[in-house]
């Protein structure tokens, strides 16, 4: 388990995806920016996802900005139950988050969403 309210800044870097047993990543308020890199998709054993407070950003490198959409790669976490994006730059949210049936807590506020969220994101837990 990663914490939330660390000195942590920067990026998210690909490697986090060679962690296949991690099962819980909390990095709320912590500076990071860039994008949420597509190797989240390797982390099947992963149950919550916080990266509220953070603005991880896709088309302009700077600090504090999370921007661009949801890797379609999120569909793999097949155990995640919860996921926290609030507070951040995203721009769409991919239909494989529909494939998350385990999920019963999702955040998405407080983003730049130009899509709309997929209709079977209903059919989740």
């Amino acid at each position: 388990m990663l914490t939330d309210k660390t000195l942590l800044s920067g990026t998210l870097p690909p490697e986090l995806g060679a962690l296949p047993s991690l099962k819980e990543i909390i990095m709320n308020d912590c500076s990071l920016h860039g994008t949420l890199p597509s190797e989240i998709g390797r982390l099947e054993q992963l149950t919550g996802l916080d990266l509220a407070n953070n603005q991880l950003d896709h088309k302009f490198p700077s600090p504090n900005r999370i921007e661009g959409p949801i890797p379609s790669e999120i569909g793999r976490l097949s155990q995640l139950t919860w996921l926290d994006l609030r507070h951040n730059e995203l721009t769409s949210v991919p239909t494989e988050i529909g494939d998350l049936k385990q999920l019963m807590h999702l955040c998405l506020g407080n983003n730049s969403l130009t899509s709309e969220v997929p209709a079977d994101i209903g059919e989740c837990s």
